[in-house]
C-alpha cells in the first residue's frame, strides 16, 4: 500500500484541485480517498476521470510506501499544473461541505468494488463549487496480486 497526502491550493470553482496518475506501465487501485476541510467555505467535490490528465505539473509527488520493503511506488499526484486536467463527463462521487473546519468525507473501495486507474491515465478531483482549502489523503495499491 501506498499513501499520497495533499493539502490543495485550487479553491477555483470548475477547475481541478488534484490529479491523482497511474505510471505509464502500472496501474494503480485506489483504496481510500480522505478529504478534510482546511478553511470554512462551502464547498462541492467531485471524483471522476479526466478527458485529459493535466499537462507539466509544477510540484508533482510520487506517493510514499507505507511499508519499507515494498517495491518503489510509481503512482503520482499534483495539485498545480502548467494546464490542468479537464472537467470529467461524470462524477463518481459527489460531496458537498458546510462551511465548517474540519468536516471530512472517506471514501473506500476493496477489493470487489476497485477503482482502477490504468496506465497513464488519472483521476482528479473536481471543484464543481470551490472555496475551501483541502486536506486530502489517497491510498493506492500497486500490487498486482488482488
Amino acid at each position: 500500500m501506498h499513501t499520497l497526502a495533499f493539502r490543495t491550493s485550487n479553491i477555483t470553482s470548475a477547475n481541478a484541485c488534484l490529479e491523482v496518475v497511474a505510471h505509464a506501465t502500472t496501474p494503480c487501485r485506489i483504496r481510500e480517498i480522505e478529504i478534510s476541510l482546511v478553511t470554512a467555505a462551502a464547498t462541492v467535490i467531485g471524483l471522476g476521470r479526466p478527458a485529459a490528465i493535466g499537462l507539466t505539473p509544477t510540484t508533482p509527488l510520487t506517493a510514499l510506501k507505507e511499508d519499507n520493503g515494498a517495491a518503489a511506488p510509481a503512482t503520482t499526484g499534483a495539485v498545480a499544473w502548467a494546464t490542468g486536467p479537464t472537467v470529467p463527463a461524470q462524477f463518481m462521487c459527489r460531496v458537498s461541505f458546510a462551511a465548517t473546519i474540519g468536516e471530512y468525507v472517506r471514501w473506500t473501495w476493496g477489493k470487489n468494488d476497485e477503482l482502477i486507474v490504468i496506465p497513464s491515465e488519472a483521476i482528479v478531483l473536481w471543484n464543481i463549487l470551490g472555496g475551501a482549502t483541502l486536506d486530502v489523503t489517497v491510498r493506492i495499491d500497486e500490487s498486482k496480486n488482488r
